[in-house]
């Protein structure tokens, strides 16, 4: 079996949030994960985004796609709104919703990946750094 190389460099970094996620039942908190991640794999399908173009890093209500090759980087707002467009066409939404809200943020930054406790690798850096700022400003206009 051969180990995948490290990510180390420039790469476009997609990140995704659901808004309002903590204010949902327990059981809806799972359901909308799971639409979520269905989202994603059907958008990065749609886009022919491989599994060897891209590493998942999950962050609770959300995570981060960064895109490890230059075609998977070049896909990644088409990635995003194929994710925003099925969202907005859910068959499923949460008791007492009638949409869910996604907040997703593309970057294109430096990137490592490094060790992770509980896991074997994870994803740090400018790129994810600078996404994760755009997700939090965006929930203060909330």
């Amino acid at each position: 079996m051969t180990i995948p190389a490290r990510i180390n460099g420039s790469h476009a970094i997609l990140g995704l949030d659901v808004v309002r996620f903590s204010r949902l039942s327990n059981d809806d908190q799972i359901s909308v994960i799971k639409q979520l991640i269905s989202w994603i794999k059907a958008a990065l399908a749609y886009q022919s985004v491989g599994e060897d173009d891209f590493r998942w890093s999950p962050a609770g209500d959300g995570g981060y796609i960064t895109f490890q090759t230059p075609s998977g980087s070049e896909a990644a707002i088409d990635v995003a709104f194929s994710i925003m467009d099925k969202a907005s066409h859910a068959k499923w939404v949460p008791k007492g919703i009638t949409q869910i809200a996604l907040r997703l943020a593309v970057h294109a930054g430096t990137v490592e990946e490094g060790d992770e406790i509980g896991r074997t690798t994870n994803i740090w850096g400018e790129g994810i750094n600078t996404t994760a700022f755009c997700l939090f400003v965006e929930n203060r206009r909330f």
